[in-house]
């Protein structure tokens, strides 16, 4: 079958206009709280982040040439080349990098100058240079949001514009029609995500906060060839996944006319899956028990077989079925249900 995936996850939107930062790794799983992403509101100035690091720049220099020239210090030699490097790459930048680039090189500044009151004193121009640089950086801070989730999650900065009619939400009000036509879109406009990355407006999703370890497929097929029931389980293979058996719950079967819609459950890790949408899936099952009828069961769970005792009625549960007969076994954990058994039809 061709699956539609769909993930149990929120969906975190800018509240106005803004230019993103990722602070986390695509995919990577972070506690609640933990900062994910940057948000430069309408205020920010790309001229303040690169006169930050210019300024930094000059800081950098004006330390080596006055202030550390005569002191040899491992530590700081580190310090210094990570710097260089930042500073390096700042030259040739491009705009949409420069928030990255301020992030790290802020950072690896603030790291350098806790160490440096450890070891030296500044003076009277190294103070006022720090304060410039205080004051540059509250201007940027103030037009800067910081964005952190709710509770611990999976960040996917890729959405495909289905994350509203597609989530552990709305699973109830799938049908056939849906799942056919994101089908179709996606063969027609092709399964390829988008990042967050540059300007969003006000409303406009940033990233997703994934449940990694549960997730769901939906998929149609002719109802007759359909042998899932709710409640059972399933085996199944994904194609350029991995070749694992994959262990499903049947969490819906909804049949409309001669197409049955069917939702497995899985709970086990994403993986590659956290931004795929579509999939081809192999799905099966090992189901043993008595087939009978279709037509034979009364109310769903119960059938009505001739034994020596006379007419019995036996509670069943319905393993596997198809549009003619299903597969059935006893519940109550009684051997009634024997080979060849006569059935009395309602």
């Amino acid at each position: 079958v061709t699956a539609i995936v769909i993930r149990d996850e929120k969906v975190v939107r800018s509240e106005s206009y803004a230019r993103v930062n990722c602070l986390v790794a695509e995919g990577e799983v972070v506690e609640a709280g933990v900062p994910v992403a940057e948000l430069y509101t309408s205020g920010y100035s790309e001229k303040d982040l690169q006169n930050l690091i210019t300024l930094q720049k000059t800081i950098k220099e004006y330390q080596q040439n006055n202030i550390l020239k005569n002191i040899v210090d491992a530590t700081l030699e580190e310090y210094n080349q990570k710097i260089s490097d930042k500073l390096e790459a700042s030259s040739s930048t491009r705009v949409q990098n420069l928030l990255v680039l301020e992030h790290e090189l802020s950072e690896l500044m603030a790291q350098r100058q806790a160490y440096m009151k450890q070891i030296v004193t500044p003076d009277d121009q190294l103070n006022s240079l720090y304060q410039q640089e205080a004051d540059l950086q509250a201007k940027i801070d103030a037009n800067k949001q910081v964005i952190g989730l709710t509770e611990k999650a999976a960040v996917s900065f890729f959405l495909d514009g289905y994350e509203d009619t597609l989530n552990a939400d709305t699973l109830e009000s799938l049908s056939v029609k849906s799942i056919e036509q994101v089908c179709k879109e996606i063969a027609a406009y092709g399964d390829f995500p988008g990042q967050s990355n540059g300007p969003v407006n006000a409303n406009e999703p940033l990233l997703r906060a994934v449940n990694d370890a549960h997730w769901y497929l939906a998929f149609t097929l002719p109802a007759r060839e359909n042998a899932l029931v709710e409640g059972a389980s399933c085996e199944m293979t994904l194609e350029g996944y991995n070749d694992d058996l994959i262990t499903a719950k049947v969490h819906k079967v909804k049949t409309e006319g001669r197409t049955a819609l069917v939702v497995l459950e899985v709970e086990r890790p994403l993986g590659a899956m956290l931004r795929l949408r579509k999939i081809s899936a192999h799905i099966g099952r090992n189901a043993e028990g008595f087939k009978v009828p279709l037509s034979a069961i009364r109310g769903g769970d119960t059938v009505r077989v001739v034994t020596d005792q006379g007419q019995v009625d036996v509670k069943i549960e319905i393993v596997a079925s198809n549009s003619s007969y299903a597969i059935i076994r006893q519940i109550d954990g009684g051997n009634t249900l024997a080979l060849n058994q006569k059935l009395v039809m309602p």
